[in-house]
Order: structure tokens, then C-alpha cells, then sequence
């Protein structure tokens, strides 16, 4: 899955367009985030379950391009990944199988 950031209506170059990717989705509880452009210092994410409850809590991911997430310990079912990158929300839902 992935999520482009159109809040720009002008045209721009493919390379400068954030694209931030979600796999394997659904998964059995190992996942990765990934931005190509890089994550900044101001990037941080959350996990919360269906019912509204965090799991996770991430307030900082610095200079990299991948992010582990890792659900194996919790319960099958769907949870919602919400990023905030460069001061621009990003959410996905993630289904955890097996």
C-alpha cells in the first residue's frame, strides 16, 4: 500500500513526491515502513488497536528509510499506523494474520 502526499497541486518532479510504504500487508506481525526519501528528526509514529488503544508508541525516527515494526506478540486482527512526517499526517490500517 502506498500513500502520496498531494498537498502540493503543482507539478512536480516524480523523485520529490513523498511516498511512504507499508509490507507485506496484511502480515503475520513483521512490518516495515519505508520512505525512500528518508525519515526526519520530526518523525514519529503510533500504533493503536481497533478499539482505540496504543500498542505502540515510536516519537522519533531519525535518518533512516526503513522502520521495523514488530506485532508478533499481539492479537490477530486490524490496527491503525499513523505516521507524522515533515508536519504531514499519514495513516494505514494494518491486518495481522496468524
Amino acid at each position: 500500500m502506498m500513500l502520496y502526499d498531494y498537498q502540493n497541486p503543482s507539478i512536480t518532479p516524480r523523485d520529490s513526491i513523498e511516498v511512504i510504504t507499508l509490507y507485506p500487508n496484511p502480515g503475520e506481525g513483521n512490518a516495515v515502513l519505508e520512505n525512500k526519501n528518508g525519515f526526519s528528526q520530526a518523525s514519529w509514529y503510533s500504533i493503536t488497536d481497533i478499539q482505540g488503544r496504543i500498542v505502540q508508541n515510536i516519537t522519533s525516527i531519525v535518518k533512516q528509510t526503513q522502520v521495523s515494526i514488530d506485532l508478533k506478540g499481539y492479537a490477530n486482527g486490524n490496527y491503525f499506523i499513523r505516521i507524522n512526517h515533515n508536519k504531514k499526517g499519514y495513516s494505514f490500517n494494518y491486518a495481522k494474520t496468524k
